[in-house]
Protein backbone atom coordinates (compact mmCIF):
# COMPACT_ATOMS: atom_id res chain seq x y z
CA UNK A 1 0.00 0.00 0.00
CA UNK A 2 0.60 3.50 -0.49
CA UNK A 3 1.60 6.05 2.44
CA UNK A 4 -1.60 8.44 1.94
CA UNK A 5 -1.31 12.00 1.03
CA UNK A 6 -2.52 15.32 3.23
CA UNK A 7 -4.94 16.82 1.66
CA UNK A 8 -3.68 19.91 2.44
CA UNK A 9 0.01 19.09 1.43
CA UNK A 10 0.06 19.35 -2.15
CA UNK A 11 3.10 18.56 -4.77
CA UNK A 12 5.33 21.50 -5.34
CA UNK A 13 4.78 23.41 -8.35
CA UNK A 14 6.43 27.35 -9.51
CA UNK A 15 3.47 29.18 -7.78
CA UNK A 16 3.98 27.32 -4.43
CA UNK A 17 7.74 27.79 -4.33
CA UNK A 18 7.74 32.03 -5.01
CA UNK A 19 4.61 31.59 -2.40
CA UNK A 20 6.64 29.81 0.17
CA UNK A 21 9.61 32.30 0.53
CA UNK A 22 7.06 35.07 0.65
CA UNK A 23 4.86 33.76 3.06
CA UNK A 24 8.11 33.38 5.05
CA UNK A 25 9.34 36.50 4.32
CA UNK A 26 5.97 38.35 5.53
CA UNK A 27 5.92 36.44 8.91
CA UNK A 28 9.51 37.14 9.40
CA UNK A 29 8.94 40.81 8.46
CA UNK A 30 6.48 41.47 10.95
CA UNK A 31 7.39 39.92 13.69
CA UNK A 32 10.44 41.83 13.28
CA UNK A 33 8.34 44.64 13.19
CA UNK A 34 5.86 44.00 15.63
CA UNK A 35 7.87 41.98 18.47
CA UNK A 36 9.71 43.57 21.23
CA UNK A 37 13.37 41.96 19.66
CA UNK A 38 15.48 44.38 22.41
CA UNK A 39 14.33 40.91 25.03
CA UNK A 40 15.09 38.18 22.28
CA UNK A 41 18.94 37.36 21.18
CA UNK A 42 19.87 38.73 17.98
CA UNK A 43 20.39 34.75 16.96
CA UNK A 44 16.38 34.26 16.73
CA UNK A 45 16.47 37.15 14.05
CA UNK A 46 19.58 35.66 12.62
CA UNK A 47 17.90 32.22 12.19
CA UNK A 48 14.61 33.86 10.80
CA UNK A 49 17.05 35.56 7.98
CA UNK A 50 18.62 32.12 7.82
CA UNK A 51 15.69 29.71 7.28
CA UNK A 52 14.00 32.29 4.88
CA UNK A 53 17.17 32.42 2.46
CA UNK A 54 17.14 28.27 2.92
CA UNK A 55 13.77 28.31 1.94
CA UNK A 56 14.72 30.83 -1.06
CA UNK A 57 17.51 28.63 -2.36
CA UNK A 58 15.73 25.59 -2.11
CA UNK A 59 12.65 27.12 -4.22
CA UNK A 60 15.66 28.34 -6.94
CA UNK A 61 16.87 24.75 -6.73
CA UNK A 62 14.17 23.01 -7.92
CA UNK A 63 12.41 25.54 -10.37
CA UNK A 64 13.96 24.11 -13.48
CA UNK A 65 12.06 21.00 -12.72
CA UNK A 66 8.79 22.52 -11.52
CA UNK A 67 5.71 22.98 -13.34
CA UNK A 68 3.71 25.97 -13.62
CA UNK A 69 0.79 25.00 -11.81
CA UNK A 70 -0.39 21.36 -10.40
CA UNK A 71 -3.89 19.89 -9.71
CA UNK A 72 -7.29 20.56 -11.34
CA UNK A 73 -8.39 24.22 -10.78
CA UNK A 74 -4.99 25.88 -11.51
CA UNK A 75 -7.04 29.71 -11.16
CA UNK A 76 -7.14 28.54 -7.18
CA UNK A 77 -3.66 28.10 -7.00
CA UNK A 78 -3.04 31.52 -8.56
CA UNK A 79 -5.76 32.77 -5.76
CA UNK A 80 -3.71 31.49 -3.61
CA UNK A 81 -0.16 33.31 -4.52
CA UNK A 82 -1.52 36.46 -4.82
CA UNK A 83 -3.25 36.34 -1.11
CA UNK A 84 0.06 35.02 0.16
CA UNK A 85 1.70 38.13 -2.05
CA UNK A 86 -0.48 40.32 -0.68
CA UNK A 87 0.21 41.10 3.05
CA UNK A 88 3.91 41.40 2.25
CA UNK A 89 3.44 43.89 -0.40
CA UNK A 90 1.03 45.93 2.58
CA UNK A 91 3.74 45.58 4.78
CA UNK A 92 6.89 46.69 2.61
CA UNK A 93 4.57 49.57 1.42
CA UNK A 94 3.87 50.61 4.91
CA UNK A 95 7.80 50.62 6.11
CA UNK A 96 8.57 52.38 2.64
CA UNK A 97 5.93 55.09 3.35
CA UNK A 98 6.96 55.59 7.18
CA UNK A 99 10.48 55.28 5.91
CA UNK A 100 10.13 58.30 4.00
CA UNK A 101 8.38 60.48 6.36
CA UNK A 102 11.11 60.25 9.27
CA UNK A 103 13.20 63.26 9.68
Amino acid sequence: MRPRRARLSRPLDRLKAVSLPLTAATCWLLALRVGEWGHVPGVVSALGAGLLAATAAESVRRWPALPTTRGRRPWLRAVTFTLSALPLAALLCTTAVITAQLP
